[in-house]
Formats: C-alpha cells, sequence, structure tokens
C-alpha cells in the first residue's frame, strides 16, 4: 500500500483571497508521526483542515487510503463516512472543540460514532490517553487543560 495521505502541489485560497498555502506535497506513509510548525498566519490550521477531509484546496490533489478525493466526494457524507472513520482532529482553542463534559468524553466521541461498544470506547480511550501519557486528565474539562 501507499502513503496512507497524500497531497500533491495543494493550494487554497480562502473567499476573500487570502492565500493560505501553495504548493504543498506531503506523504504521510504509516507508523511515521508529522509535525506540522509556522508562525501564527502560517497555514496550518488550513494544511491540517485539508488532511482531515474538513476542507477542499483551491487546487491541487488528494489521495487519503489509496483514494483520490475530489471537490465532489469531499461533499458526500456517504463516500467520505470510510475516510473519516479512519481520521480525526482535535483543535488545541476548547471553544472550538465539541462541547463533552470532559478529555475522556472528547476522545470517546470518534469511537462511539464508529458504532463501538461501550467497553471498546472505553479501551480505545484509554489506551490513547495511556500512549499520550495524560490518562491522569481523563476526568479534566478541556478548559481546564493547559494550551500548550
Amino acid at each position: 500500500m501507499g502513503p496512507l495521505i497524500e497531497l500533491r502541489n495543494v493550494s487554497h485560497k480562502y473567499p476573500d483571497g487570502t492565500l493560505a498555502i501553495s504548493g504543498i506535497d506531503l506523504s504521510v506513509n504509516k507508523g511515521e508521526s508529522v509535525a506540522i510548525l509556522g508562525p501564527n498566519g502560517g497555514g496550518k490550521s488550513t494544511l491540517l483542515m485539508i488532511l482531515s477531509a474538513l476542507l477542499y484546496p483551491s487546487s491541487g490533489t488528494l489521495r487519503f487510503f489509496g483514494m483520490e478525493i475530489d471537490r465532489r466526494t469531499i461533499d458526500r457524507p456517504k463516500k467520505m463516512f470510510p475516510i473519516r472513520r479512519r481520521m480525526g482532529v482535535m483543535f488545541q482553542d476548547p471553544d472550538v472543540q465539541l462541547f463533552s463534559a470532559t478529555l475522556f468524553d472528547d476522545v470517546a466521541f470518534g469511537p462511539i460514532n464508529m458504532g463501538l461498544t461501550e467497553e471498546k470506547v472505553r479501551e480505545k480511550v484509554m489506551r490513547t490517553l495511556r500512549y499520550l501519557g495524560i490518562e491522569h486528565l481523563a476526568e479534566k474539562h478541556p478548559y481546564e487543560l493547559s494550551g500548550g
């Protein structure tokens, strides 16, 4: 299998004319960790929205899990479900997070919506929190967490 996520010559311009990103080529392979660094206003959030299939770029090509995605596909929930169920985004600002009472509930949102049993959801959430070294924060409200 090729890259899990592949962007070729991806650019995005917002309706007000702001060019957020330009000419991005990126491949993310299974098992890789990728860091996206840059200054405020540098296009990191726009790129993450594209990488999570929440925003379609103005130009370029996208492939997720071997499937080429076009503008029509990204707007069709049934077509995107197999892709979106394998991806997720957690924003830093709790104001744009889900309105869950705890970090555990926010992390559980995805597995719950994948139709997993309560036991499997708890198992996946705790495994993820342990992996990140933050299981001690499971019952904290998102507003109680450090922005860093």
